[in-house]
């Protein structure tokens, strides 16, 4: 279906403000009003849903998570950055593996069954979106995928 999914994060961010409140953290998000994509939006908003819980649970001292939505080149960009512990370059390939959760030394393991970052990967393969990580030990994580702006 074609969906903005701009409006759809405006809405969770709208369900997530009695959490920030209690839990004394920010989300700030930065994007266009309207941007209409294709795809299954129950499914992409589990995505978004995980990556916000991601986020907030390697959250840095900061207390704030960076959600954006991009514009470019007839594609919609979303991306979601904590300021964290980060997660070591040799973990990065892994951490989409169901049931992966980097060690101690890792500095990626706080809470979570394994299963979060594996679902959005599956999610993403069936709307062939590309997806990744940045990440820097130290400074925090980045998670993005793309989405072709519907027409």
């Amino acid at each position: 279906e074609v969906f903005d999914i701009a409006a759809m994060i405006k809405n969770i961010l709208a369900r997530y403000q009695l959490r920030e409140d209690k839990e004394a953290y920010t989300i700030d998000y930065a994007g266009p009003e309207e941007c209409k994509v294709l795809g299954d939006s129950r499914r992409l908003e589990q995505v978004i849903y995980n990556l916000l819980n991601n986020a907030i649970n390697h959250i840095g001292e900061d207390k704030l998570v960076l959600l954006t939505a991009e514009l470019n080149k007839h594609k919609c960009k979303i991306s979601v950055r904590d300021h964290g512990d980060g997660i070591a370059a040799e973990h990065l390939p892994l951490i989409w593996d169901r049931y992966y959760r980097v060690d101690k030394s890792g500095k990626r393991q706080k809470s979570g069954t394994g299963l979060g970052l594996s679902i959005v990967k599956a999610i993403l393969l069936a709307h062939k979106a590309p997806y990744g990580v940045d990440s820097t030990v130290g400074e925090g994580s980045k998670f993005w995928f793309e989405l072709p702006q519907a027409k």
